[in-house]
């Protein structure tokens, strides 16, 4: 079945899980059914550096968070994970790590396919620090969390929670100011660098 890059592997382990600690082992086949495992790692595979070295998937039309939220997947290769934060997130010219970080879209690809509002919003800042928290890529996982939250969340000292920040010169915040969808980087504070 879809799957939101892929996360329903995680969900599927959980609900086998379980089935099994309920006493209710016939339901793990239902619930493998409903995602392919044993082709995983060859689709991981497959993607990798599809059109861009040290990066996953199809980036075509830019190169996004999209193309890193699908490694927030447990069995995904970490060796991957590592190589696209140090290669593309890290990079301040041409990856994700701009003046307010992480951008929603690679910084090389903001003159094509930016979208004039969503330079930097929380709900992929979310999915990719999560991503290398969940593979212990522990060192720039802290970087760009803190970098995130000191840049993204504080406006003239006053500390915000904008909907997201336009991929402007000042990143200038758009929509409501305390917004809800900057909540999940609790996650990133309290389960990542608080262990």
């Amino acid at each position: 079945g879809d799957s939101v890059w892929g996360l329903a592997y995680d969900s599927v382990l959980c609900l086998n899980s379980m089935a099994e600690v309920l006493g209710h082992p016939e339901d793990v086949k239902h619930w493998n059914s409903t995602f392919n495992f044993n082709s995983s790692q060859q689709a991981f595979r497959d993607a990798w550096e599809k059109d861009t070295p040290g990066m996953y998937g199809d980036t075509k039309n830019g190169m996004g968070f999209w193309n890193i939220a699908p490694a927030g997947v447990s069995a995904f290769p970490r060796e991957y994970v590592e190589t696209m934060a140090k290669k593309w997130m890290d990079d301040s010219s041409n990856g994700f790590f701009a003046k307010v970080p992480l951008t929603s879209l690679a910084l090389k690809d903001w003159p094509q396919h930016v979208d004039q509002d969503f330079g930097v919003v929380p709900d992929a800042n979310w999915l990719m620090l999560r991503t290398l928290y969940r593979h212990n890529v522990d060192g720039l996982a802290n970087k760009f969390t803190l970098a995130h939250f000191k840049q993204y969340h504080f406006q003239q000292g006053q500390p915000v929670a904008p909907e997201g920040r336009h991929p402007d010169a000042d990143f200038s915040m758009f929509g409501d100011q305390y917004n809800n969808f900057n909540a999940g980087k609790i996650q990133l504070l309290l389960e990542g660098i608080g262990g």
